[in-house]
């Protein structure tokens, strides 16, 4: 399966000389691809339960299984890798290397996931509804976030362009416009990777999902994210369990958003552009000296 797609549709353009002179130019066009996917769970252990629907999510095609480690991880169903005994597409579809829209899970041990699992379908751009309360939520990330080491400061001049960075590499959107990205940098402001994904949560947890490895150990030199979007509490919460330190937004954060990147100790920037940007919290991750100028 493809990220994108061809349609053939009718660009319309409007003519000032007349209310009434409409012009259409026929083109084909390049959209993303949304499509549902199913993820099911079971166990590796003698005389385990019957396999089990765990939720259905609506996400771009490609990088599933990074997408589906990612959102274990961040809703803290499983700690490490070794809690996952196999992870692979499945179905009938699978035959000639083509993948489908069902994802297997195999536990390596028994894991409650009552709390997580649900019914009815998650949209791309749906975080943490239909999941456990947000309280939980934040219980979860209380006990991930003190195992997390001490984020160095980070000039916010060398910050910049991390956003261009992200657009140059964003391949999915060039050709659509219709999709989000997120970008994973290092304390030498070096983009190591760059997801994509229809939903903004679904493209963060593929970037988590693909650096799952490096991510759970303590002494490893990732800093943050660039986000290509807006900033909600779900980005954030995420962040956080990838013990993280900095989150550079394109777009503006929720409320909730701030008041969480503030309790996690997250540098949160938004409106980031190469000549200005807001400053939300974490002044003291920025190795720049900061001075009130009077208006």
């Amino acid at each position: 399966m493809k990220p994108v797609k061809h349609y053939s549709i009718d660009k319309i353009l409007l003519s000032n000389a007349s209310a009434h002179s409409v012009a259409t130019d026929p083109i084909s066009d390049c959209i993303v691809v949304e499509e549902p996917l199913e993820v099911w769970f079971g166990y590796s252990l003698i005389n385990a339960p019957v396999p089990e629907l765990l939720y259905t999510t609506m996400r771009t095609p490609g990088d599933d299984i990074n997408l589906v480690l990612g959102w274990l991880f961040c809703s803290g169903i499983i700690q490490n890798l070794s809690d996952v005994f196999s992870i692979n597409h499945t179905g009938a579809q699978r035959l000639k290397l083509q993948t489908t829209n069902r994802i297997m899970v195999t536990f390596s041990k028994m894991i409650d996931v009552t709390q997580y699992k649900r019914a009815d379908v998650v949209s791309s751009a749906c975080g943490v509804c239909g999941q456990q309360s947000i309280d939980s939520l934040l219980e979860k990330l209380s006990n991930r976030t003190q195992t997390t080491t001490k984020a160095h400061s980070l000039s916010i001049q060398s910050l910049s362009k991390l956003v261009s960075g992200l657009s140059e590499r964003q391949t999915i959107f060039k050709q659509t416009g219709g999709n989000h990205g997120v970008a994973l940098f290092d304390y030498q402001t070096h983009l190591l990777d760059v997801r994509e994904d229809v939903g903004r949560h679904n493209a963060l947890d593929k970037l988590i999902g693909a650096s799952f490895s490096t991510l759970t150990k303590s002494n490893h030199d990732i800093a943050g994210v660039v986000l290509s979007g807006r900033v909600g509490f779900e980005m954030i919460q995420k962040t956080a369990m990838a013990g993280l330190h900095y989150v550079i937004a394109i777009g503006a954060p929720s409320s909730l958003a701030i008041d969480l990147a503030e309790d996690c100790d997250i540098c949160l920037l938004g409106f980031v552009k190469p000549q200005r940007c807001n400053l939300y919290t974490g002044r003291h991750l920025l190795s720049d000296k900061l001075t009130h100028q009077g208006m």
